[in-house]
């Protein structure tokens, strides 16, 4: 985990940022407090201890994008997503339920508060005190060199994927850390699997971000992209959203820290 500095910044995006979507804004600045967030995404084996511990077990059925909308994979799972994993890749084929699950065993095994983190907590980890679409700058050129988006190399194996014309040498996901870390030390905060976060998705970003959640949760959010996206959705203020009981082929998540 990476304990990060009180401060303050803007979450969202401006209405000149390329590939933005409406649900990125207002614009709103925030003060956080000091948290802890993890330095990579949680790993197949992580995973897998949780589940050899606990009994918990991630079911089947996956979704899979296929460019221009989803298909189930039935009998997909975290063990066999469809592609080579080892246990150092991030772990996908989890729900938010799932995740909620491991962050509640972790805290009970540590005795420390872990959870997902909230949109703002993420958003203010990812952008590691840049105002720019991504941590790096503000185009996604060089986007190969940064991270694990949609690329040549996916391209290859999944033809009908839009994505960038550069390599980053990696078709599916990347083991953690495989890429320079931010700022502030944290890897894969821009592609390689998308990520849970502990909110309720809401068609605009609110200006209190611990007011009450809607009382109907229909949709959680996702941060970060992943590689099965082109760049566009690896920016710091891009916001996806799911069912909470969704699981993904390119869906996993980290946990963030209460801090006493």
């Amino acid at each position: 985990m990476i304990q990060l500095p009180s401060g303050s910044f803007v979450m969202g995006s401006s209405a000149t940022e390329k590939g933005r979507d409406a649900d990125e804004s207002p614009m709103v600045k925030l003060s956080m407090t000091t948290f802890a967030i993890g330095q990579t995404e949680i790993t197949r084996g992580q995973w897998r201890a949780f589940e050899a511990e606990t009994g918990h077990r991630a079911a089947a059925g996956c979704l899979n994008w296929e460019g221009d909308g989803y298909n189930k994979l039935p009998n997909a799972d975290w063990q066999n997503p469809g592609y080579p994993q080892t246990d150092q890749h991030p772990v996908v084929c989890v729900s938010w339920l799932d995740a909620q699950a491991y962050a509640e065993w972790l805290s009970r095994k540590t005795g420390q508060r872990y959870r997902l983190p909230k949109e703002s907590e993420w958003e203010y980890a990812a952008r590691s005190g840049s105002p720019s679409a991504y941590a790096w700058k503000e185009e996604p050129q060089g986007i190969c060199a940064q991270a694990n988006a949609a690329d040549a190399s996916l391209v290859q194996q999944r033809p009908r994927l839009p994505a960038q014309s550069c390599k980053d040498g990696f078709a599916f996901t990347a083991p953690v850390g495989s890429f320079a870390p931010n700022a502030w030390g944290i890897y894969d905060m821009h592609g390689n699997v998308m990520e849970w976060v502990g909110d309720c998705w809401q068609a605009q970003l609110p200006q209190n971000p611990d007011q009450a959640a809607p009382l109907n949760c229909r949709s959680r959010s996702m941060r970060g992209g992943g590689w099965d996206l082109p760049a566009s959705f690896a920016r710091s203020a891009y916001r996806g959203k799911a069912s909470e009981g969704n699981r993904g082929t390119a869906t996993g998540f980290r946990l963030a820290r209460e801090m006493p």
